[in-house]
């Protein structure tokens, strides 16, 4: 679709159902195909699917992230003039890094730097950002065409994701915060379940749940909480990709904020004899 990097993949129609026939199903990528039609799936048309499930995804647009380990990190190209083109490391900076970490739904900058490979471009962009874009396009740019004497490398981001947990006693354990429209919030507690913490232990790198906390037992934070459910299934790999729905009877009770203590990371012991 030329649209960057998938922010978040969608499950459970979260776009709506749809109407007439599923092609596609047990579709599994390798991530670098160049179409649907490429990846491994069932025969055209054979599914065990409703529309409940119908798949949707969120893209970049404007901006996608090349090479990096995660959907948050890599070597920074952007969408400008109807072409992809590369940002240079001249001048770059957290301000930029700022400015794609929001963009990309990423929670906050960590590094302005990194190797992620070259592109092949040979010519980009220069980029100066105040840091409180909403757009990487509204930072001023100014075209560079890059000569063989050139020994910059291409701009390159890592952002924390938009999970975190925070004011518990290790870095796998506390309140659950989701970063998402620029800013941090708790996650409501009222409909947090094991499920839904397995996704953030998995996402964190922490192993799966230990227990789940609900009434505050790591304090509110700045006191903003999301007050939709969030309805994960525990095999998303991040908390995005689940389900968030507003709660049909009722609004959140924002005293009550999901906690979660996971098992830990995994530790590599080496074997001796």
């Amino acid at each position: 679709m030329d649209c960057g990097t998938a922010k978040t993949a969608k499950s459970s129609s979260f776009f709506g159902q749809g109407q007439g026939a599923i092609w596609l199903d047990d579709v599994g990528c390798i991530g670098n195909e160049t179409s649907l039609m490429h990846c491994r799936h069932s025969t055209l048309g054979e599914h065990n699917c409703g529309h409940r499930e119908d798949a949707g995804v969120v893209c970049s647009a404007n901006i996608r992230l090349m090479n990096g380990t995660d959907q948050c990190s890599g070597r920074v190209e952007l969408y400008h003039g109807g072409q992809w083109s590369a940002a240079y490391n001249l001048n770059w900076g957290m301000n930029e890094t700022a400015v794609v970490c929001r963009e990309m739904n990423c929670g906050d900058p960590v590094k302005f730097s990194g190797s992620y490979g070259q592109g092949r471009h040979s010519r980009g962009y220069t980029i100066s950002c105040s840091g409180r874009e909403s757009s990487l396009t509204l930072c001023t740019l100014r075209e560079y065409v890059r000569t063989g004497q050139d020994r910059f490398e291409e701009a390159s981001v890592k952002c924390s994701g938009n999970v975190k947990l925070s004011d518990g006693p290790s870095q796998c354990a506390g309140r659950v915060e989701f970063y998402n429209n620029g800013q941090w919030g708790n996650v409501c507690g009222e409909s947090w379940d094991v499920n839904d913490a397995n996704v953030v232990c998995r996402q964190l790198d922490c192993g799966r749940t230990h227990k789940i906390t609900t009434m505050a037992e790591y304090g509110h934070g700045t006191g903003h909480t999301w007050i939709d459910q969030i309805e994960c299934n525990g095999m998303e790999s991040t908390l995005s990709q689940c389900p968030q729905r507003p709660f049909r009877d009722k609004t959140c009770n924002t005293s009550s904020v999901a906690g979660v203590v996971c098992t830990g990371k995994k530790k590599h012991t080496k074997m001796t004899r």
